[in-house]
């Protein structure tokens, strides 16, 4: 459900042959003409197995990248050749696309391991984005960023005839608190 989202925000931008890294389950790749995917741990026939630091592509490869849910698994030093090597694959003019939770408090979400002890997040994030970090990060690799905004995504998806406003008023009253969804599409420059 979050794919048709995705893609129904980024539609314009949506452009010639398309990378998912961090594909998962191909749902985006199965709503996209031209689209492969990359991933760990692959689950779909249009998914190969590879690491986002080392993209198993020629350079200028692709027109569109997505990135969603990923970015924020990444060590720095994983996340800074991820980026570059997103750069290297994509087209001069061409978008990449994504999502990250937003202001995520890390240490909200931190669980133990009840065998041996160790702290981590539930779902392993390790970084924590806001909309001056993204644009920071980005135009650092060399991208311009063209749409940036900050989407109660995952309450949205699940209860869609709700709307913008009427989300942004039961959040205010404290009758519920989505997840916050920094969403964001940057061009190669």
């Amino acid at each position: 459900m979050l794919s048709t989202e995705i893609i129904r925000l980024s539609r314009k931008f949506i452009k010639g042959k398309v990378l998912d890294v961090g594909a998962g389950s191909g749902a985006l790749i199965n709503k996209i003409p031209n689209a492969i995917g990359i991933d760990l741990a692959p689950k779909h026939p249009k998914v190969i197995k590879a690491d986002i630091s080392n993209l198993p592509f020629e350079n200028e490869t692709f027109s569109t990248v997505f990135a969603t849910e990923i970015l924020e698994h990444l060590d720095d030093e994983t996340l800074e050749k991820g980026l570059s090597e997103i750069r290297r694959v994509l087209i001069t003019g061409g978008n990449i696309i994504i999502t990250v939770p937003y202001k995520e408090n890390l240490k909200q979400n931190m669980v133990t391991c009840p065998k041996c002890g160790t702290r981590f997040h539930r779902w392993l994030h390790v970084q924590i984005f806001d909309e001056h970090r993204i644009k920071s990060i980005l135009e650092n690799k060399g991208f311009k960023v063209v749409k940036l905004r900050i989407l109660p995504i995952g309450f949205k998806v699940y209860h869609s005839y709700l709307n913008y406003f009427i989300i942004r008023l039961l959040k205010k009253l404290r009758i519920i608190n989505p997840q916050e969804t920094l969403f964001v599409i940057a061009t190669k420059i």
